[in-house]
């Protein structure tokens, strides 16, 4: 019997008792619709909807959280970064909302993905100075978006260091937040000797960050954020280094839900990424 027909009890027409209709409409106006299933299919389909593209020539994109910027609403920085007026307006500018922020997301993070963080020993604000010096990141302004890093762990023997850049828009701070404690994750429950027999220690960084931008991602898709994470999708999938090409690997093996909702087969959950 198909299980399409399960209500026909296997004959080829429903029973005239059964008002499937009727019964569906009852459940529905007694607040039975729209449930996790229906808003998981129109998830998906407004994700196919919806689709984020960069204009190549022409338009003008806020290098914090990829927008388009119309007029004159934007600053430009003093290193060059574009940024508009919805990023200038939620900068982390004290030390609370800083914390707000990070508890929160670390909090949503074990929540989505079922684990574990380890406490960093060290989670702190520096400035951009200090993040280019430590990462040694070196910017240069284009036509195109030109974003920077704002934020980077570090291991050490007795636990990892965390670092955001003070004075970042609250989406991209959040963004960097969660990428930077997936490093964290990777720390403590990844073995580098068998990622390098595996996979080649010439691809570590590629899986390290591979992983860090699946994550990011599909953390701003368990918190509905899907317009920023759709623009950050279609620029990681435009990258051609260790951050491009690893996400590339990583949601053809673990695709990204839409839905928001994150089921148990992830990286976070098996001893080998692959």
């Amino acid at each position: 019997m198909s299980r399409s027909k399960f209500l026909d009890y296997g004959e080829s027409e429903s029973d005239p008792l059964v008002q499937q209709q009727s019964t569906l409409d009852y459940l529905k106006s007694s607040g039975f619709g729209g449930g996790e299933l229906s808003q998981a299919r129109l998830a998906i389909q407004a994700h196919s909807d919806d689709q984020f593209n960069f204009e190549s020539v022409g338009v003008r994109y806020c290098d914090f959280c990829f927008g388009q910027i119309m007029g004159g609403e934007y600053e430009e920085l003093k290193d060059g970064r574009d940024r508009c007026s919805r990023c200038s307006r939620s900068v982390l500018q004290t030390h609370e909302q800083f914390v707000d922020e990070y508890q929160q997301v670390l909090r949503n993070m074990e929540m989505a993905f079922a684990i574990t963080i380890p406490a960093p020993k060290v989670v702190k604000m520096v400035n951009a100075r200090d993040i280019g010096r430590r990462t040694g990141e070196i910017y240069v302004k284009t036509q195109h978006v030109d974003p920077r890093v704002l934020g980077f762990a570090e291991r050490k023997k007795d636990g990892a260091e965390l670092f955001i850049e003070n004075g970042s828009p609250r989406m991209p701070a959040v963004l960097t937040m969660a990428h930077e404690l997936t490093h964290v994750w990777q720390f403590k429950n990844w073995d580098d000797k068998k990622l390098d027999r595996a996979y080649g220690a010439s691809n570590r960084t590629a899986i390290y960050e591979g992983m860090a931008s699946w994550a990011m991602i599909q953390y701003l898709l368990f918190t509905r954020d899907r317009e920023f994470a759709n623009r950050q999708i279609q620029y990681l999938l435009g990258r051609d280094d260790v951050y491009g090409d690893g996400f590339k690997a990583f949601i053809e093996r673990y695709p990204l839900s839409f839905s928001g909702e994150v089921d148990g087969d992830t990286p976070f959950q098996n001893e080998m990424p692959f």
